[in-house]
This record gives structure tokens, C-alpha cells and sequence, in this order.
């Protein structure tokens, strides 16, 4: 196993020597790689952007009451367990 990784490793270096592979590989990540890291990136985006909005709308939808019940609870909760613990 180790002599095939050297292997690689020695084609891969000297590929990266040559200036007409390192210039094939430079147009081929411009033209063919990043556009779809771009497009890829913007559809990520806009599925981040559906998700957050449809948070939104579900906290907005939901009761008051039992909000303001777990906001309560919550609170109370985060206080319990910040204070100084009793001797």
C-alpha cells in the first residue's frame, strides 16, 4: 500500500510540474467548477431563505398562550440554573 501512495504521489507532483496540465486544471476549476460551486451556493441560499421564512411563519402562528407559558418556563429554567447553588 505504501508504494502505490508513493506512487500517486510522485505522478501527482509531477503533474503539477508541468505548466500545460497546471493550465488545463486552472480552466477546467474557472470554467467547469465554479460556476457550479456558484450555482450550488445560490440554491443553498435560497433553501436556507424558505426554511428561515417558514419558522418564521410557524412562530407567528403559534398560540400565545402556550408561547408565553414556555418563554415562562424557559426563563425560569435558565434562572434555576444560573444561581448559586445552596449550601
Amino acid at each position: 500500500m505504501a508504494i502505490l501512495r508513493h506512487l500517486i504521489g510522485r505522478a501527482v507532483q509531477h503533474v503539477a510540474s508541468d505548466p500545460r496540465a497546471r493550465a488545463k486544471a486552472e480552466g477546467f476549476l474557472r470554467d467547469e467548477v465554479a460556476p457550479r460551486a456558484r450555482e450550488a451556493a445560490r440554491q443553498g441560499r435560497d433553501a436556507a431563505e424558505v426554511v428561515r421564512d417558514d419558522w418564521r411563519d410557524s412562530a407567528q402562528d403559534a398560540e400565545g398562550s402556550a408561547a408565553r407559558r414556555a418563554g415562562r418556563f424557559l426563563g425560569r429554567l435558565h434562572n434555576r440554573l444560573n444561581e448559586e447553588p445552596r449550601e
